[in-house]
């Protein structure tokens, strides 16, 4: 059985450093971290969505994101089929 990956993306201005604790059982997870791109003139938050969406190697993964990266990971799961959303001290 492959692993779960999942995705983890910090809020705006936030660091990856973030999920530094983030402790998940290695025979069944794989934790991957995604970084904030600089926007495009005038582009919505639908199309960085889906130009983040890019980042996702894995089919069906898991998007965890804390606060804007929560809003962020809604907004991706609409480009991709995801196994699940988390959002942490973020609004649905």
């Amino acid at each position: 059985m492959s692993k779960i990956p999942v995705y983890c993306m910090p809020g705006l201005a936030a660091s990856t450093d973030i999920f530094e604790r983030l402790k998940l059982p290695t025979a069944i997870f794989e934790v991957l971290l995604l970084e904030w791109k600089i926007p495009l003139p005038n582009e919505s938050l639908s199309e960085y969505a889906k130009r983040m969406v890019l980042e996702i190697k894995h089919e069906n993964p898991v998007l965890l994101g804390v606060s804007f990266g929560g809003i962020l990971v809604q907004e991706m799961a609409k480009f991709c089929n995801v196994r699940k959303v988390i959002i942490i001290s973020s609004v649905k």
